[in-house]
């Protein structure tokens, strides 16, 4: 299967390397095919945009690299998190000091999947679902709070016993700055409606939520009413008193954030 594709591939890149009006492709193809498709891009002459991850092994995405500087084409890899709203609206609130100093992040993704056919096979997906869409966290991870010193990956029972790669994974993240982070990934079901993303900081809390067009920072600087409530007693009262959207300030971002991972 693979050869055919990539024969069909070379024989589409005589046609477009005399095509002017064909300047870049999308590579939207298994990701084992995607070093042989963007070094035949590249000798072609046309830019290419490949889909998440850019290879499988470090060493082909080298050669994707060099191949696209010797043509002088460009190579960009479809990598969304860095476009989302939300993400680049939490970016700018904590450049400014709005949320103090970020000191954890949590985040949770997945959803209800049962991969099969290549994408359930290591040997052609690269992995399970941190390969698939994991990478989105990682990224998200690396923009809001910088670069990781130390990485954990666990994971537990397999639930999907049909596929090759990981179904569920935990990894810990750990920098010398001081910040940690935990970012959880399952296909075992839905997630329901909860924020994908949480920094917490020393000035409070901030909530990412996919499909919304705001993100919401609870502040350590609360208001009026929640300090007031705060000094009823006895203190059961007064946590029953005081509701979550009492302490919340909810920014509006520009689009509605529609991540659909």
């Amino acid at each position: 299967m693979r050869r055919i594709r990539v024969r069909r591939i070379a024989r589409s890149r005589c046609a477009s390397e005399k095509d002017s009006r064909i300047e870049a492709v999308s590579l939207a193809l298994p990701h084992h095919m995607h070093k042989d498709a963007a070094v035949l891009a590249a000798q072609a002459g046309k830019h290419a945009l490949v889909e998440k991850p850019i290879a499988l092994a470090l060493s082909d995405a080298d050669a994707m690299i060099q191949a696209a500087r010797e043509a002088g084409t460009i190579l960009m890899v479809a990598e969304d998190m860095h476009y989302r709203p939300a993400i680049r609206a939490a970016a700018r609130m904590i450049d400014a000091g709005d949320v103090g100093e970020p000191l954890y992040l949590m985040a949770h993704g997945g959803g209800w999947m049962r991969p099969r056919g290549w994408k359930a096979d290591p040997a052609l997906m690269g992995g399970g679902i941190l390969m698939d869409m994991g990478v989105h966290y990682v990224r998200a991870m690396r923009l809001l709070m910088g670069e990781p010193d130390d990485a954990l990956a666990t994971r537990a029972m397999q639930i999907d016993t049909k596929i090759l790669g990981e179904d569920s994974i935990q990894l810990l993240f750990r920098s010398h700055f001081g910040w940690q982070a935990h970012i959880l990934l399952s296909w075992a079901g839905r997630r329901w409606h909860c924020p994908d993303v949480i920094v917490c900081s020393d000035c409070g809390v901030l909530h990412l939520w996919p499909g919304r067009n705001h993100i919401d920072l609870f502040s350590a600087k609360q208001r009026v009413v929640p300090q007031l409530l705060s000094c009823v007693r006895p203190a059961s009262l007064a946590e029953r008193l005081i509701k979550p959207q009492m302490q919340r300030v909810r920014h509006k971002i520009a689009g509605d954030d529609r991540q659909a991972i």
